[in-house]
């Protein structure tokens, strides 16, 4: 079914694929904040033993780090352990 949505062109000698926005997803899959609550949030909770919920768990780290957005905690935890980001691409593109 998608065939009958997407065109086909070529611009400057590259071949090119349209698709209408109607076939496309309009949020983002991988996003900052899914990578913090699936590596630092599940960190969090298993430090406390399971006892505190996910919201709980995020909003210790956000308190932890005021002032910091979504993108800029996830940028601070991955560049303090880069094997955060190995483990969270391993978990989504296996």
């Amino acid at each position: 079914m998608w065939k009958d949505f997407v065109g086909c062109a070529v611009i400057h000698n590259y071949p090119t694929i349209f698709v209408p926005k109607e076939a496309v997803q309009h949020n983002y899959t991988y996003t900052a904040l899914k990578f913090i609550m699936a590596i630092p949030v599940v960190a969090e909770q298993n430090r406390n033993q399971g006892h505190i919920t996910k919201n709980d768990a995020y909003n210790r780290i956000k308190d932890a780090n005021p002032g910091l957005s979504a993108k800029q905690l996830a940028f601070n935890i991955i560049r303090e352990n880069p094997n955060n980001l190995a483990d969270y691409l391993n978990r989504i593109l296996v």
